[in-house]
């Protein structure tokens, strides 16, 4: 169980950096860093929620 919370906390993490890569890259130049991280609070949520409904058993 332990080895399973640290894979999934791992896929968390990975997702999340990917997430800031891409925002800062196509998502800031177009709208500007401040609303880029505005609108990357919600897009991450939702990335978040997601990972978590797919890990579930």
């Amino acid at each position: 169980m332990i080895a399973r919370a640290g894979l999934i906390w791992t896929l968390l993490m990975l997702v999340e950096t990917v997430h800031g890569i891409l925002r800062s890259l196509y998502l800031a130049p177009v709208v500007g860093d401040f609303r880029a991280r505005q609108i990357g609070v919600g897009i991450g949520s939702l990335l978040i929620l997601v990972v978590i409904l797919l890990s579930i058993r």
